[in-house]
């Protein structure tokens, strides 16, 4: 029946009635069809935009006698002829600070969590590879840090000062700091300028690096203050650093007399460092024998018992 007020619908004569479609119906059809078209559509767009920005990051490398930046890179591989190392090295110096960003991006990859695991679940499965493979990898870590680290001392060469805020970034300060030992007494200072940086771990691994250079005034001043830095690892490693003669009869006396006041350390980090460097010492340093025999014999920490017995035998 109609409503009042309403004309009623009547189909003609000699014709049904045609039904409505059930949009509802339809609604929802097209609604689970169109969400994986949209989960597809969007993958395709992602592996697009990725394509493209890994385009675009390799068109704006540097070019060089037509390679690029990152072609030069892999020539600095130690198994490369060394025409082909010092062909590079020039390709570097020719880029100068502009390929910095470069290293430093190739120094601050790491590799993905699934590559990480695959690794693990590999060596868990295969044990009786799993430490080959391991040295196979810290092999190739190294030989890639090596390529960088000349890449990086040739841009030194050529503008030393662009070194520094690459000392500064965890990720780059190891392979600078190196690259920095290199180029003398110019780089040595970049180092000791970059001591006061607010990461012990930046501080730690300069510290390790200037152990490496034997006749600085001014790395062994550097340590020296070094001694007194607030985290136990900087202050032991600059210790360790210490142990080792510099050339210098003063600074040599100073050093010896610095690591024996951290023999009574609070932190066994310390005590172990400074019993280590005095150690290397050797006789210089016989006056401390028995400040050694009493770490020796009483010092709560294991390591540090043993290193001192060890060193009475060299500092007597």
């Amino acid at each position: 029946m109609s409503q009042p007020g309403k004309p009623a619908l009547v189909a003609p004569r000699g014709r049904a009635p045609r039904k409505l479609p059930n949009l509802a119906g339809c609604a929802k059809d097209n609604s689970t069809v169109s969400r994986p078209r949209k989960s597809l559509l969007f993958g395709l767009v992602a592996l697009l935009l990725a394509g493209l920005t890994i385009s675009a990051t390799r068109s704006i490398e540097p070019v060089y006698q037509g390679k690029s930046l990152s072609q030069w890179l892999a020539l600095l591989d130690p198994a490369k002829p060394a025409e082909a190392q010092a062909a590079a090295e020039q390709a570097f110096e020719h880029f100068g600070p502009a390929a910095l960003p470069f290293l430093v991006s190739e120094l601050e990859h790491k590799p993905s969590k699934l590559l990480g695991l695959l690794n693990q679940t590999r060596d868990k499965l295969f044990p009786d590879g799993s430490q080959a493979r391991q040295q196979e990898r810290r092999r190739l870590q190294s030989r890639e840090s090596e390529r960088i680290t000349k890449a990086i001392e040739a841009v030194g060469r050529r503008s030393p000062e662009s070194l520094g805020p690459l000392l500064h970034n965890p990720a780059s300060t190891s392979c600078t700091a190196q690259a920095c030992v290199s180029l003398g007494g110019r780089g040595v200072d970049l180092i000791v300028g970059a001591l006061n940086d607010p990461d012990p771990q930046v501080r730690l691994v300069l510290c390790a690096t200037l152990e490496k250079v034997k006749d600085s005034p001014a790395a062994t001043v550097a340590l020296l203050q070094r001694t007194g830095d607030r985290h136990p690892s900087v202050t032991g490693m600059a210790l360790m650093a210490l142990g080792f003669e510099f050339g210098k009869p003063p600074f040599t006396v100073r050093a010896v007399r610095v690591l024996a006041f951290h023999l009574s350390s609070e932190h066994a980090v310390v005590r172990h460092a400074a019993v280590a460097g005095l150690a290397n010492h050797g006789t210089n340093a016989a006056w401390t024998a028995p400040l050694i025999r009493k770490l020796a014999d009483d010092d709560p920490d294991p390591a540090v018992r043993a290193s001192a017995v060890q060193a009475l035998g060299r500092v007597q």
